[in-house]
């Protein structure tokens, strides 16, 4: 492709419920494809159905449609190739070894892994966000390219104002499949919330399952802040968290496994925007991004590490202001659309 000529990029984006885009869809293609920075170069439209529309390329993200024929979708991807279209998968979970363990949910089925498998493999090239997923994702395809995640900096603001309250509060953010992590590092929370007594408190957002974490956490100083339906699309959700997460510090555990060993840092990018400093796994995820005790704190995955970790956030103000200010500078400087959204148009050209 010409580097001067705009490209008309279709992307055909991940939905349950055959409408609405999920949340990784827009964070990973949809804001960056769509940011003022590539606007010359860039035409983008989509939805979840091939575009009858002239178009350049086109872009797949992670199981795109769930239920769907193989030789149907064959059909449809050679379909393209004789249209002089670039097919290019994009995804940013190892969804090939998500629950892959005895005992776990069957999502991914056998039959939608096999479907990745095929994109994969039928892809001109496929875009991942980390250097294991992109490990997991060669023996499939050879032309493979990292863009790791980025955030819209237009979306997030970080509150100026100090915290009135004299209590310390942490707190944790993550969907339900992330219970196992959170009921992990429980001991560590409860062990602070003893110790601290009435100083400290702990907050949760998401999860959802109310019954658990009451079972988790008893009767200690733990609440459940529950995201409005009327701000759970992810540009409202930007707002909504810059505007409620009011914590002195975030945690971030996650346990190894080979599906979160190909997770992104989007939840240091997510808490560093806001002003929130971390406290995150010492794991893949995280250890290329965070700088212990510059942007956040790593942390081994232990009851005795996290406690150690956690009771340190507490304890002093002048170390969680050094990390949030820190955090903050890093991502604004190089985590942000703004200044990485042309990576997203060069790597097309490139495919």
């Amino acid at each position: 492709m010409s580097l001067l000529s705009t490209i008309k990029v279709h992307v055909l984006y991940e939905s349950s419920n055959g409408a609405e885009p999920h949340g990784c869809s827009v964070i990973r293609l949809l804001r960056p494809l769509s940011h003022p920075s590539v606007a010359e170069q860039i035409e983008l439209t989509y939805g979840t159905k091939i575009p009858e529309h002239l178009v350049d390329v086109v872009i797949i993200e992670r199981l795109w449609v769930h239920q769907f024929n193989t030789i149907e979708l064959l059909q449809q991807l050679r379909s393209l190739k004789l249209r002089g279209i670039k097919i290019i998968y994009e995804t940013d979970d190892d969804l090939l070894n998500v629950n892959s363990r005895i005992g776990d949910r069957e999502w991914p089925t056998l039959d939608q892994k096999n479907i990745i498998r095929l994109l994969a493999r039928e892809a001109d090239g496929v875009i991942v966000s980390t250097k294991n997923l992109a490990k997991t994702f060669t023996t499939l395809n050879q032309n493979i390219h990292i863009i790791e995640n980025s955030l819209d900096e237009t979306l997030f603001h970080r509150k100026a104002e100090a915290r009135t309250n004299k209590k310390i509060k942490f707190g944790y953010m993550g969907t339900f499949t992330h219970l196992e992590d959170l009921i992990f590092v429980s001991a560590a929370i409860k062990n602070a919330l003893v110790k601290f007594e009435s100083n400290v408190e702990f907050e949760i957002v998401g999860i959802g399952d109310e019954d658990t974490i009451r079972k988790i956490f008893g009767d200690a100083p733990v609440s459940i802040k529950r995201v409005p339906e009327k701000d759970v699309p992810y540009e409202k959700f930007c707002h909504w968290m810059s505007e409620n997460l009011r914590w002195d510090f975030g945690i971030a555990p996650l346990l190894k496994s080979k599906f979160s060993d190909s997770k992104s840092d989007i939840k240091f990018l997510d808490y560093s925007l806001v002003g929130i400093p971390g406290v995150y796994s010492n794991v893949p995820a995280y250890t290329d991004t965070v700088q212990d005790n510059v942007t956040g704190l790593l942390c081994d995955n232990s009851v005795d590490h996290w406690t150690a970790q956690i009771e340190k956030m507490i304890t002093s103000q002048e170390l969680r202001a050094q990390l949030a200010d820190a955090a903050f500078e890093y991502t604004i400087k190089h985590r942000t659309l703004n200044i990485n959204s042309k990576n997203f148009a060069n790597t097309i050209r490139t495919i």
